[in-house]
C-alpha cells in the first residue's frame, strides 16, 4: 500500500483534475450443490478522489431486493499525503427504501455508503458481497462510469456442467478483452475493459443503455438429478416461467366482474366496439399504482381483486382487460415488452432483463391491437408512446407465443390543426384561432392536466403559446373528448404586439405566428449520442390575414418546402380579394437519430427557420 501512495503522490494526484476509477471489479460465483445453484458475487472498487468537496465522488450506492442481498461490505479509504489509512464505519453506511414517486410499493432498498471525512488526494476502496436467490434474475455489469475509468474486470467462475449465457450491448466495446480459463471442476469466463471515460447523459438522448457498455449474464441450464435444467436457454424457456407465474392468478370468483362486462358490451355491435369499450373502462375507473415486492413484480394481481379495489400497477391492469375482453368473447393475450427505455429484443436476450412492461393486446380481423392502460389518455388502437418500435411477446395459451413488433405510428395519426384568422392595427395582431389535437399530443395534454391541476388554464393556453411566447392567448372555450376519438379543440382570442414594422409607408409583417421546432437544433460540437423523440407528430396550421382598408399587398414570399428523412416542411401563400391564406406544414418523419444523423435534422430545422421567418410587405393603396 506505502508504493501505491508514492507512485500516485509523485504522479501529482494534488494537483487539479478530476477524481477517477482506478479499478472495478466483480467476480460472479455459481456453484452447483446437486439440487440447486448458489450464486455469489464480490465486487471491488477503487477510486482516486482529488477534491474532498467533491463529495459524490466518494459516495456508493449499492441496491438490493428480495432476490439479491447484500451480506458483507467493508472498505477503507487513504491519505496519500501521509499514508494514513482509514476503515469505512458502520455509522457511514446507511440502509433505505428506493422511493420513486410512481412506485407505491417496492421491496427494492439501497444502501448508502459515504467514505466521509477525507481530505484531498486520497484513494477509496469499496468490497461489497451480494447473493442471488432466484436464478432467473442477475444482474449486469457496466464497463463504462460517471467517472473515468483506468480498468473495468468482470468474471463468471462456474461449475462444470453450468452453461451460462451472456450478451454485451453498447458503444465502444470492441475493446473488451475477453478469455476463457478452465481448471479441473471449473470454468472462468473474464471480460476486461481498460482506459474508458467518464459517462454523460445528454439532453434528449435515448437511454443510457444503448450506449453504456455492459454485459447482461444469465444461466442457460444446469445439471440437477443427472438431467440437465434448462433455465434460459432460450425465449421458449423465458416464456415457459412467465406462463408457470400467471397461471397462480385469476383464482377469485368473477361473478361481479362478469356482470359488469355483459352490462357494459349489451350493445356493442363489433369486437372492436367490445375491445374499446373495454379498454376505455379500465383507462377511466383505474387507478395506476405501482407494486414492485417480491414475485408480485411478475406475477399480476387477481383480476376480480383489482376489479373491486380499482387500483394497480401494469401487470395488474393488463391482467384485468385480458380478463374482460376473453369475457367479451374477443381473442386476447397477455403481453410482456421493455419500454424503450430497453435497447434488448428477446433474441438477443431469452431473459428477463429484456423487458420491464406488461401489457394487453386482442386480435380483431387479423391485426393485433396493443392496449396499454397505465397511459389513462392513450387513444384506443393505438400503443403507448413508450413501447413504440418495441418487440412484444405475446402469450397465446400456456405453452405458445409470438413476437411482434410493436408499429411506430405515423406522424398524420398525431396531427395538430390550427385555423387562425387575423387583422393587423398599428402593427398589433388581433384574432381568434382554433386548435385541434389528437393521437399522443392530445394524450400527453390531458396526463400533464391530470397532475397539475391547479395550472390548468396556463396549460390550455401554452397549445397557442409554447412556440412563440409573444402571443397572449386566452381560452374562449374547449371541448375535451378526452376518450373519444374526436379531437380536443380549444378556441382563443389572441393578440401580439409590435409584431409588424412600418417604415417609409410600407408595412413588414411575418404572417407565420407559430413556429414548431424553433428551437430545437441539437448542439454538435460536444455531441457523443444520438436524440430521441417522443412520438412523430403533424402540425397542420391555416392563416388568413385580413388586410386593413386601403392596403394591398406589394410583396407576397414564394410558396416553398423542405424534406429530407427526418422532417418536411412546407408554407404556401395566396392572395384571395382583401385576405391573405397562408399554410403552414411542419412534420417529422424519424423518431431516433444517432449522433452522426444529427446534422441532418438540423438542417431540417435550419430550413423550418427559414420558411417560418418569410415575410409580407404591406403598402398603402
Amino acid at each position: 500500500m506505502l508504493l501505491l501512495v508514492c507512485v500516485l503522490f509523485q504522479m501529482g494526484v494534488q494537483g487539479q483534475g478530476k477524481s477517477k476509477i482506478l479499478s472495478k471489479s466483480e467476480k460472479i460465483t455459481i456453484r452447483n450443490t446437486g439440487q440447486e445453484l448458489t450464486i455469489e458475487s464480490q465486487s471491488n472498487e477503487k477510486r482516486l478522489i482529488l477534491k474532498a468537496k467533491n463529495i459524490y465522488d466518494y459516495q456508493f450506492v449499492e441496491t438490493y431486493n428480495t432476490f439479491n442481498e447484500v451480506t458483507d461490505i467493508n472498505g477503507f479509504s487513504v491519505n496519500l499525503k501521509n499514508g494514513k489509512k482509514s476503515r469505512l464505519s458502520a455509522y457511514n453506511i446507511t440502509s433505505h427504501d428506493a422511493l420513486n414517486e410512481d412506485i407505491f410499493h417496492s421491496d427494492l432498498k439501497y444502501k448508502n455508503i459515504s467514505f466521509a471525512p477525507i481530505e484531498d488526494s486520497s484513494t477509496v476502496e469499496l468490497n461489497v458481497t451480494k447473493r442471488y436467490n432466484n436464478v432467473r434474475l442477475l444482474s449486469f455489469f457496466a464497463f463504462q462510469e460517471k467517472l473515468a475509468m483506468a480498468k473495468a474486470t468482470f468474471e463468471i467462475t462456474v461449475d462444470k456442467g453450468i452453461e451460462i449465457g451472456y450478451k454485451i450491448f453498447g458503444e465502444n466495446t470492441a475493446n473488451i478483452k475477453f478469455t476463457t480459463q478452465e481448471t479441473a471442476t471449473t470454468i472462468t469466463y473474464s471480460w476486461v475493459l481498460e482506459n474508458s471515460e467518464e459517462f454523460k447523459k445528454e439532453a434528449n438522448m435515448p437511454s443510457a443503455f444503448y450506449y453504456l457498455p455492459h454485459i447482461i449474464y444469465y444461466i442457460k441450464s444446469y445439471p440437477k438429478n443427472g438431467i440437465q435444467e434448462k433455465i434460459l436457454t432460450n425465449t421458449d424457456d423465458l416464456y415457459k416461467w412467465y406462463s408457470e407465474l400467471v397461471k397462480q392468478t385469476n383464482k377469485n370468483d368473477q361473478s361481479e366482474l362478469k356482470k359488469t362486462v355483459n352490462q357494459l358490451l349489451i350493445n356493442a355491435k363489433t369486437e372492436v366496439e367490445k375491445a374499446k369499450l373495454i379498454f376505455q373502462w379500465v383507462q377511466k375507473n383505474l387507478h395506476y399504482v405501482a407494486f414492485e415486492n417480491g414475485m408480485g413484480g411478475f406475477i399480476p394481481r387477481d383480476a376480480a381483486s383489482v376489479f373491486e379495489k380499482k387500483y394497480g400497477d401494469c401487470k395488474d391492469m393488463a391482467n384485468l382487460i385480458n380478463e374482460m375482453l376473453k369475457i367479451g368473447g374477443l381473442n386476447s393475450s397477455l403481453t410482456w415488452i421493455g419500454t424503450r427505455e430497453k435497447p434488448y429484443s428477446y433474441q438477443d436476450l431469452p431473459s428477463p432483463f429484456v423487458d420491464n412492461h406488461m401489457i394487453a393486446s386482442v386480435l380483431i380481423d387479423n391485426k393485433r391491437i396493443f392496449l396499454d392502460a397505465t397511459d389513462k389518455f392513450c387513444p384506443f388502437s393505438y400503443p403507448s408512446a413508450m413501447i413504440q418500435g418495441k418487440e412484444s411477446l405475446v402469450g397465446l395459451n400456456d405453452s405458445d407465443y409470438l413476437l411482434e413488433k410493436i408499429p411506430i405510428l405515423e406522424p398524420t395519426k398525431n396531427k395538430k390543426i390550427y385555423n387562425i384568422t387575423y387583422s393587423l392595427s398599428n402593427n398589433t395582431i388581433k384574432g381568434t384561432a382554433t386548435a385541434q389535437i389528437v393521437g399522443f399530443g392530445k394524450s400527453s395534454l390531458f396526463n400533464v392536466l391530470s397532475q397539475n391541476a391547479s395550472e390548468e388554464n396556463e396549460i390550455w393556453k401554452s397549445i397557442m403559446v409554447t412556440t412563440n411566447e409573444k402571443i397572449n392567448a386566452k381560452v374562449v372555450t374547449k371541448t375535451t373528448n378526452e376518450y373519444s376519438d374526436d379531437p380536443t379543440v380549444v378556441q382563443y382570442d389572441f393578440s401580439i404586439d409590435n409584431w409588424a414594422k412600418t417604415v417609409s409607408g410600407k408595412t413588414i409583417i411575418k404572417p407565420c405566428l407559430l413556429f414548431p421546432y424553433k428551437e430545437s437544433n441539437v448542439e454538435t460540437e460536444h455531441r457523443k449520442f444520438g436524440v430521441e423523440l417522443n412520438y412523430l407528430e403533424n402540425y397542420s396550421i391555416n392563416y388568413t390575414l385580413d388586410l386593413p382598408e386601403k392596403t394591398t399587398v406589394d410583396f407576397l414570399p414564394q410558396s416553398a418546402f423542405f424534406e429530407n428523412d427526418y422532417g418536411r416542411v412546407a408554407v404556401d401563400f395566396k392572395v384571395n380579394n382583401r385576405q391573405v391564406v397562408i399554410s403552414q406544414e411542419v412534420k417529422t418523419k424519424k423518431i431516433n437519430f444517432t449522433k452522426n444523423e444529427i446534422v441532418n435534422w438540423n438542417e431540417f430545422i435550419k430550413n423550418c427557420n427559414k420558411l417560418y421567418n418569410q415575410s409580407i410587405l404591406l403598402k398603402n393603396e
